[in-house]
């Protein structure tokens, strides 16, 4: 979804309370990996969020984020 510079940013924020829902990573009760997932995914969004809106350096930089923080969710499962 390509969006023009003045139209509002929709962003659908996960229902903790859903099935399959995205933890929040600022509650105390979160392991290091879900938080590290949880940036994975969030990353992700927002690189795809920046190529659509022609922003190629900063999804770059989000896609490197992305690759990190799959690294450190799989870390932490060891």
């Amino acid at each position: 979804m390509v969006t023009s510079p003045t139209a509002p940013l929709i962003v659908n924020l996960p229902d903790e309370d859903a099935p399959n829902a995205l933890p929040a990573p600022h509650r105390a009760d979160r392991s290091r990996r879900e938080v590290a997932t949880y940036l994975s995914h969030m990353t992700a969004e927002m690189g795809a969020m920046a190529r659509a809106a022609g922003y190629d350096l900063l999804a770059y930089f989000l896609d490197m984020a992305r690759i990190e923080a799959k690294i450190q969710a799989k870390q932490q499962q060891k």
